[in-house]
């Protein structure tokens, strides 16, 4: 039996806020069984939406915010092919790299499928240019094969060329 407060209609006995994310989950639970370019094009769309404004100003959970290519994802040896943004990340990422703007962050679902992908270590770095500035994002994957961002920033073209030196290139589609 749901015990509610004297006054209150059962039928607003919850907190909206609380489950505000759930949509996002189960898009992200679609985007994985659908054609990967169909997917990274709905990403591309969400990532441009006002739904991703609201939650870079009030993360809560994660965002999808790219859609490895195929071969990246069979390189990485990958069950999933979708990449989020956690809320701890963009978090830390707002303190760390304030420098970026909300277009700067629009940019990650091009980053993802069209960058220059160097793995190093356990994580893969991705390096991708738009208008004469270099990007570079760390993904890694989980222990239970999730995705995510480490990292994203604007990038030196000797950090690329370091990566390089040391990491092995897995993907270029410059």
């Amino acid at each position: 039996m749901h015990q509610v407060p004297k006054g209150i209609d059962p039928g607003w006995a919850y907190n909206p806020g609380a489950n505000r994310n759930q949509p996002i989950v189960h898009f992200v639970d679609k985007l994985e069984v659908a054609q990967p370019e169909l997917a990274a094009a709905a990403v591309d769309k969400l990532v441009k939406s006002d739904v991703f404004t609201q939650w870079h100003k009030k993360p809560q959970g994660e965002f999808p915010m790219g859609v490895l290519n195929t071969d990246i994802k069979e390189h990485l040896k990958a069950t999933q092919s979708v990449v989020k943004l956690s809320e701890q990340t963009l978090t830390k990422q707002l303190k760390t790299h304030s420098e970026l703007t909300l277009s700067e962050y629009r940019l990650l679902p091009k980053v993802i499928q069209k960058g220059r992908v160097i793995a190093l270590g356990g994580e893969y770095l991705i390096f991708w240019q738009h208008n004469g500035r270099l990007y570079q994002a760390i993904i890694k994957a989980t222990k239970s094969d999730e995705l995510n961002i480490n990292a994203f920033y604007r990038a030196k073209e000797r950090d690329m060329k370091s990566a390089l030196r040391v990491g092995k290139m897995v993907g270029d589609w410059w």
